[in-house]
């Protein structure tokens, strides 16, 4: 169930949600867009640039961040994130250069099946971080406006997971 309009309390129960969760602290670079992946093809390797927000914090807030980041800054769509199918081979690729190993069947639906609780946590960040910046920022851009739209996917998330309840 969504908790109303206050952002503490919003936090708050988001926290609660992604400690039950016992993921993995892990250092991360939290803004990983297509503008901070560089991709060399002639050495067949990616490279991160821009770590100003680099930090430790959950394993899966990087990865569902990323899925996020599809969707654009300017005129976010969301219609541009992977799909299930996208996300779940983007997480088997992902397990199985973290573990050295290749996830078992539960490891891997118990990951995928998390995503959607981080995907929350990172809209929730980035409202906020838009809601700093439209009274700190000279850069013109609508950060009021890119903060309502990230707090209501936040918000679509977790009314969703309220009634799903499956982890």
């Amino acid at each position: 169930m969504f908790l109303g309009n206050d952002l503490e309390e919003q936090f708050e129960h988001l926290k609660q949600l992604l400690t039950a969760l016992d993921n993995p602290i892990v250092f991360c670079h939290n803004d990983l867009l297509v503008y901070n992946i560089l991709y060399d093809d002639k050495k067949e390797n990616i490279h991160f640039i821009d770590y100003e927000y680099a930090s430790p914090n959950y394993q899966l807030f990087e990865i569902a961040n990323h899925f996020c980041e599809y969707a654009g800054v300017e005129e976010p769509d969301y219609s541009l994130c992977p799909s299930e199918a996208e996300k779940k081979e983007f997480i088997q690729k992902y397990l199985t250069f973290y573990q050295k190993r290749m996830p078992t069947a539960e490891e891997l639906n118990r990951t995928l099946a998390m995503v959607p609780f981080f995907e929350a946590a990172s809209h929730f960040f980035w409202s906020i971080w838009a809601l700093i910046q439209a009274e700190n920022s000279s850069i013109d851009f609508d950060y009021l406006k890119y903060a309502v739209v990230r707090h209501s996917m936040f918000a679509k998330i977790i009314t969703l997971i309220g009634e799903n309840k499956t982890i």
